[in-house]
């Protein structure tokens, strides 16, 4: 009887292997599922940071004197050195850190920030970048409210990627 297959061998063959293409395929279907839904929930960690950067009156960049105070000197002085020029977004976007670090290379991220009162001039004011490669995608959108010379005031923050 050497050399001999057992038949009880081939069928535990075959139910082995099933279970293997079976947890393989279950893996492979899930876990995208889980990746998806981190790389949403990391880019709305990031409009959050962005947004607290920006109504914190103790970073650089803030557009309040104190919480949720807006000052509109502030507002004009962010206008004008981060949202009119390219450079100027550029330079906002670096001090932000809009990159995404992925498993094999770091993903670039843009924001938009649109800040409307009827205290602003033009009711209001919109810094983001016009996108040259395609679209942009924005992933996720923060909202804060404060007050503006006595007039309710909307921050808004959107953070997305560029759509391939």
């Amino acid at each position: 009887m050497k050399g001999q297959f057992v038949f009880e061998f081939l069928i535990a063959g075959f139910i082995f292997f099933g279970i293997i293409l079976y947890s393989i395929n279950y893996l492979n279907t899930n876990v995208s599922a889980f990746e998806g839904g981190f790389h949403k929930d990391e880019i709305t960690s990031k409009a959050v940071w962005v947004s607290e950067m920006l109504t914190s009156p103790f970073s650089e960049i803030s557009l309040t004197e104190e919480w949720p105070v807006f000052s509109l000197v502030k507002i004009t002085e962010f206008e004008r050195d981060y949202c009119q020029t390219r450079e100027g977004f550029e330079t906002l976007k670096e001090r932000l850190n809009m990159v995404k670090r992925g498993a094999f290379a770091e993903i670039p991220l843009t924001v938009r920030i649109v800040m409307s009162s009827p205290a602003l001039p033009g009711d209001r004011m919109e810094c983001s970048e016009v996108s040259e490669t395609g679209e942009i995608d924005y992933t996720t959108n923060i909202r804060r409210v404060g007050v503006l010379n006595g007039e309710y005031a909307f921050l808004d923050v959107y953070v997305g990627g560029y759509r391939q």
